[in-house]
């Protein structure tokens, strides 16, 4: 009987592994096909506009597939060009910023998102508050989630390392002792840091997760319903980001980046959020 259940066990564990394998090799073949769909499109973007945007939704199908699975920087990134080249500069910014979540010092990200926001309709002035925030805290808006996490795993260790040879003080000189105290500070400080900035992402990603508004144009209203008056004389454009403040059925209530407020549907808009 126990013979039994072991191949049982076996022949499950290797199925599983199998299904696993398959399944990596069916991404990389969607990835490959988007790629070469994608640089299709390019070349043809010129002399058959109408195929090269066939192509694009062709390739933009690929890559969704596979992010139904996985969570890829490189991948959101290549999402946000396909919806700028379709002409969704809302899609197109919301998946940059999906990007920045997991490669935020990406240089050509960085560009091909601020170019994107050139483009848009509204045009807002950012709060001097999150500029100065950016450049004060640096490291904490350029670094990603898993990089903090495996920063702060590699700081902690050596921290425990450093310390313990401190207990060793009578058989160490007095400036190995000195050194090693250093270090244990230095690395005890960037750990603790680490694990400060991932606490505040997380923080700001459960409490006011940014968003996009990705609806070509949409009337802000002053409560969470059509009956409410508008809160602006113009309406809001596709590309627009803000944050989220609260939610009800059907309505988000949103911060701009001028620090003014309004409802809108939320099926307007999406969250930047990884899926």
């Amino acid at each position: 009987m126990r013979k039994t259940g072991f191949f049982i066990f076996i022949f499950i564990f290797f199925v599983l592994i199998q299904l696993s394998s398959i399944d990596n090799n069916l991404q990389i073949d969607l990835y490959n096909q988007g790629n070469d769909l994608f640089r299709q499109a390019v070349n043809s973007k010129i002399s058959n506009p109408e195929e090269a945007r066939s192509l694009y939704e062709d390739s933009l199908l690929r890559f969704l597939q596979i992010i139904e699975n996985t969570q890829n920087g490189k991948l959101y990134y290549n999402i946000g060009n396909i919806y700028f080249h379709l002409g969704d500069i809302g899609r197109a910014i919301l998946y940059y910023k999906k990007a920045a979540l997991l490669i935020p010092g990406d240089r050509n990200l960085k560009e091909n998102l601020s170019f994107a926001r050139e483009q848009r309709v509204d045009t807002l002035n950012e709060k001097e508050s999150s500029r100065i925030l950016e450049t004060i805290f640096f490291l904490h808006y350029n670094l990603s989630g898993s990089f903090k996490a495996v920063l702060f795993e590699a700081a902690f260790a050596l921290s425990w390392i450093s310390a313990a040879f401190l207990l060793l003080r009578g058989k160490l000189h007095v400036s190995l002792l000195k050194i090693f105290f250093t270090t244990t500070i230095f690395f005890s400080a960037v750990a603790l840091l680490s694990l400060g900035s991932l606490f505040i992402d997380t923080l700001e990603l459960k409490l006011h997760p940014a968003g996009v508004i990705t609806a070509d144009a949409i009337i802000a209203r002053k409560g969470d319903g059509l009956s409410y008056s508008p809160s602006f004389k113009d309406p809001l454009h596709s590309g627009l980001e803000f944050t989220l403040i609260n939610e009800r059925p059907g309505w988000y209530y949103i911060e701009l980046n001028d620090n003014t407020r309004a409802w809108i549907p939320d099926k307007a808009a999406a969250l930047v959020q990884l899926d």
